[in-house]
C-alpha cells in the first residue's frame, strides 16, 4: 500500500498483484512528482488527475489515464472538463491534448453549468486575456472538426462569435468562425448582435472587417433590450 498525503487528507492507492494496479500507481506518483517539482499545491480544491495533466500539457499522462479507463468527460468541482482546461492552457503540447481527448470521445459540446460555456466558449474567452491560450485557432479547428457546435449558446445566449467580437487585438478567431459558417445574425439574451459587442469594446477592426465582407442578416441599426444601437454603445 502506498500513501500519498496532501494537506486535507491522505490519498490511498492499494497495489495488489495486478500489474494494472501498479501501472495506476506509477501514473499517480508521476503526476504528484511533476507537481512537486513545479511547486504547485492546491489547498482549497481538488481537481481530477486528468485536469491537471491537461493544464500542464502532459500528453503521456493523458494517454495513460485514458487507457486506465478515466472518463474523458469527468468534471471538476466547477463543472469544467479536461477539454475545457486544455483549450485554455498556454502550454505548447495542449493542442495535442485537445486532439487526444477528442479522439477518446470527449464531448466538445458539454457545458459548464454555472456559465453555460462549452469548450469553444472557454477557448475564445481565454483569448480575451493577456495570457492567450496556445494555438487558439488550431484548437478551434480541432473542436469544430470533432463536432463542436459553432453556434452553441452560453448561459447568456452568446455564441462563440459573440465572444470573439470582444478580442480587440486580433481578428483571426473571428475570421475563422466566419469562414467556418458561424451565423452572424444571432442575438444574445439582451438582443445584442456581434456589432453591439464590437462597439462595446471599441473594436474598429471587427467593424471594418464586417463592412468589408458585407455579411447578410446584420442590422447596424438593431436595438438591444435597452433600446441601444451599436453606435449608441460606441459613443459611451
Amino acid at each position: 500500500m502506498a500513501t500519498i498525503r496532501n494537506v486535507k487528507q491522505p490519498h490511498v492507492v492499494q497495489v495488489k498483484e495486478n500489474p494494472q494496479d501498479l501501472f495506476f500507481l506509477n501514473v499517480t506518483l508521476d503526476i504528484f512528482y511533476r507537481l512537486a517539482r513545479l511547486d504547485v499545491v492546491n489547498h482549497r480544491s481538488s481537481y481530477p488527475q486528468l485536469h491537471l495533466a491537461a493544464f500542464y500539457g502532459w500528453v503521456d499522462i493523458i494517454v495513460k489515464l485514458l487507457s486506465l479507463g478515466s472518463n474523458p468527460d469527468v468534471q471538476d468541482w466547477k463543472g469544467t472538463t479536461a477539454l475545457h482546461v486544455a483549450c485554455a492552457s498556454v502550454e505548447v503540447a495542449s493542442t495535442e491534448v485537445v486532439q487526444v481527448l477528442m479522439n477518446k470521445g470527449a464531448d466538445p459540446n458539454l457545458k459548464v453549468e454555472a456559465t453555460g460555456f462549452a469548450p469553444i466558449h472557454h477557448l475564445i474567452g481565454a483569448c480575451c486575456n493577456a495570457a492567450e491560450p496556445w494555438d487558439c485557432n488550431g484548437k478551434m479547428e480541432t473542436l469544430l472538426d470533432g463536432g463542436a457546435d459553432i453556434n452553441i449558446r452560453d448561459k447568456h445566449g452568446r455564441t462563440p462569435i459573440h465572444i470573439a467580437s470582444c478580442i480587440t487585438w486580433d481578428n483571426s478567431a473571428f475570421d475563422l468562425l466566419h469562414q467556418r459558417g458561424a451565423r452572424l445574425d444571432l442575438l444574445d439574451d439582451m438582443e445584442r448582435s456581434i456589432l453591439h459587442y464590437a462597439a462595446i469594446y471599441g473594436d474598429l477592426d471587427h467593424i471594418e472587417y464586417l463592412r468589408e465582407h458585407r455579411p447578410t442578416g446584420l442590422d447596424p441599426e438593431g436595438k438591444d433590450v435597452n433600446n441601444q444601437t451599436p453606435m449608441d454603445l460606441m459613443k459611451k
